[in-house]
């Protein structure tokens, strides 16, 4: 390719990542910003009945009544522009995460999840979920990452390919927003340790992939079945430790001879956009503020449910420096897992094309938290 043509290209990726940055700054919320109602164009003690009449209906409201209206009104349009935002800003992040993919010369494809990449390089295929979240509770967090479990599952029109990573990204776009504790006045003036953080959120996302209802949340028995047991598997050649030096992707593999083989599990990586407060340790065992940019775990099969990793985490100490990436933090102890019951009452559901033509089954899940050799979150 000449020098004019790959001139052509850069100039059309500059492009693309202009419009991926205006659209994240999303105007057009601006704009709805200032749609809220004037109480002082509602409220009729301060307005005489123009000439078509534009008042009479509104004057036979008490005055009361008009104020409770518009506080419910206001009410309903904050938690409504906040679903929007929410979508917006996860079909922005789409865009930029495409956009940097083809920026590291890898193919993407328009199939098979939200964002699809690297399919022509063996240890860096990804298909990957994003959600987006501008809600504050923890139960809207817990609620996205099982709504995008049940997306990999191929129920609802998705079919990532079985030679990838498949990833959940789950993006919080609110600081106050405390996954993966409660919403209690009690969590929410805590400052919780790395360690409390990573073992919580090894027991929730648990609990999000076995929860599970049919086209709406959760993994189903089929793909459970499908995922490698995290027993089988193998630390990548010539490394050492559950993930490679400076990587942010598992260093898990499944061996066929001497070949390293993409195993079939799931990572769930969540964003801080605004960052969140944790607290740890020193080696003087002093207690210190940090703040929390990312964190990831992996998802694997654990006899009949599934067991959940802390893979990696990223950190800094004040605001402005730079983030430092920590690979299998919690020592090895805020692991969690749990065991997928399948009930009595199970209905068949038509064959669904992915991962072998697995058939997909209606069914509701009980789960349990299990121990099984080294410390389980509860």
């Amino acid at each position: 390719m000449g020098e004019a043509e790959w001139a052509e290209i850069e100039k059309i990726v500059d492009d693309m990542k202009k419009r991926a940055e205006e659209i994240g700054s999303l105007k057009e919320i601006k704009m709805i910003d200032n749609m809220k109602i004037d109480s002082e164009i509602m409220d009729i003690n301060k307005k005489e009945k123009d000439k078509e009449g534009k008042w009479s209906n509104l004057k036979k409201l008490d005055d009361k009544v008009i104020k409770k209206n518009i506080t419910l009104y206001e009410s309903k349009e904050g938690k409504l522009l906040n679903k929007i935002y929410g979508v917006l800003k996860g079909h922005v992040s789409e865009l930029i995460k495409m956009h940097k993919e083809i920026f590291k010369g890898r193919v993407i494809y328009d199939k098979g999840a939200d964002v699809v990449a690297g399919l022509n390089d063996g240890k860096y295929n990804k298909a990957i979920q994003i959600k987006y979240t501008m809600r504050s509770e923890s139960a809207a967090v817990q609620g996205e990452i099982g709504k995008a479990a049940n997306q990999l599952t191929g129920e609802t029109g998705e079919t990532p390919p079985d030679n990838s990573w498949w990833m959940i990204r789950q993006i919080i776009g609110d600081k106050d927003n405390k996954w993966p504790f409660g919403d209690s006045g009690l969590e929410q003036g805590m400052t919780h340790s790395i360690n409390e953080y990573l073992k919580m959120g090894s027991e929730k996302i648990c609990g999000a992939m076995c929860d599970y209802v049919w086209k709406n949340k959760g993994l189903n028995a089929s793909t459970i079945e499908w995922l490698d047991e995290s027993s089988k598997l193998t630390v990548g050649k010539g490394k050492s430790g559950f993930m490679g030096v400076r990587s942010t992707r598992p260093n898990l593999w499944k061996m066929e001879g001497s070949v390293e083989k993409i195993p079939h599990m799931i990572v769930v990586s969540v964003i801080y956009k605004s960052g969140r407060e944790l607290s740890e340790e020193d080696d003087m065992g002093r207690v210190k503020d940090i703040e929390l940019g990312k964190c990831a775990w992996v998802v694997l099969r654990y006899g009949d449910g599934v067991r959940c990793n802390p893979i990696w985490i990223s950190t800094r100490n004040h605001e402005g420096e730079e983030w430092k990436v920590s690979n299998n933090p919690g020592e090895g102890n805020c692991w969690a897992s749990k065991v997928y019951k399948k009930n009595d009452n199970v209905v068949d559901n038509k064959e669904t094309k992915r991962g072998g033509g697995r058939k997909k089954r209606k069914m509701k899940s009980k789960t349990k938290l299990v121990a099984g050799g080294g410390q389980v979150c509860s």
